[in-house]
């Protein structure tokens, strides 16, 4: 996982105080470029808002913001137990969208990194659970958009047409 490009987020805390237990999948709210990635990073880099993930990933690179013993601001109740990462894409796209040629190579690159993360984290390739809508205590380890965290906050991403599906099969296979 150290063969990515490195840029580091402005905005972190170092160190983790709880063990990771959740992939947070988040979309950037970007167009579909070639350097969508590298430009998440920089934002992050260079931003006075404090956010940040650990990684950004479009169709042709992945780029890492905030190393993985490090804590990145991602999602409210998800930054302790969480690694965050942004997709280059929209919240409102659709399904199609989503699995558009551009979209299909973003996925599976990302797919192969989340099975390293799986991997690394014991995190099984299927959906986190929670303790309740109001109680975002995890109960059982795994994948999660930024809108499923309870708690999280006002955001919607990555959208409700996010193919999870197409996207935990190849994470899947590439656990295999």
């Amino acid at each position: 996982m150290s063969d990515y490009a490195f840029i580091q987020a402005r905005h972190f805390t170092p160190g983790r105080i709880k063990p990771v237990q959740l992939i947070v999948i988040h979309s950037a709210e970007t167009q579909e470029l070639a350097q969508s990635a590298e430009n998440v990073a920089h934002y992050f880099a260079t931003t006075d808002v404090a956010a940040s993930v650990h990684y950004a990933v479009d169709a042709d690179s992945i780029v890492q913001c905030v190393r993985l013993t490090d804590t990145a601001w991602h999602c409210k109740n998800a930054n302790a137990n969480g690694i965050g990462i942004e997709h280059a894409g929209r919240a409102i796209q659709t399904r199609e969208q989503w699995l558009d040629d551009y979209g299909q190579k973003m996925l599976d690159r990302s797919a192969r990194l989340c099975a390293d993360l799986c991997k690394r984290f014991n995190i099984p390739a299927s959906f986190a659970q929670f303790a309740g809508p109001n109680n975002p205590k995890v109960t059982r380890a795994g994948f999660c958009g930024h809108v499923d965290v309870p708690l999280h906050g006002t955001h919607s991403d990555p959208g409700t047409s996010f193919p999870y599906d197409w996207f935990l099969e190849r994470v899947v296979n590439y656990l295999r």
